[in-house]
């Protein structure tokens, strides 16, 4: 990933919604795993691995869309 493409996911992770970037923080940052996060968000673990792999495929595509564009 160069310099552009990080700033696209940079710009693209501002967009998600603050549970989104809560578990993206906690898990890429902190290091935290599936569990904790659901422990400190008081969601379902499940839950917050459903929204980990949605917010993962969306920054995907997000930065496949823009590179095909660029």
């Amino acid at each position: 990933m160069n310099g552009t493409d990080a700033s696209f996911v940079t710009e693209f992770v501002r967009t998600l919604d603050r549970n989104a970037r809560l578990i993206l923080m906690l898990h890429y940052a902190e290091g935290l795993t599936t569990n904790e996060i659901a422990l400190v968000l008081e969601l379902t673990e499940e839950e917050v691995v459903a929204r980990l792999e949605e917010v993962r495929t969306q920054t995907r595509e997000a930065v496949q869309q823009q590179a095909s564009t660029a």
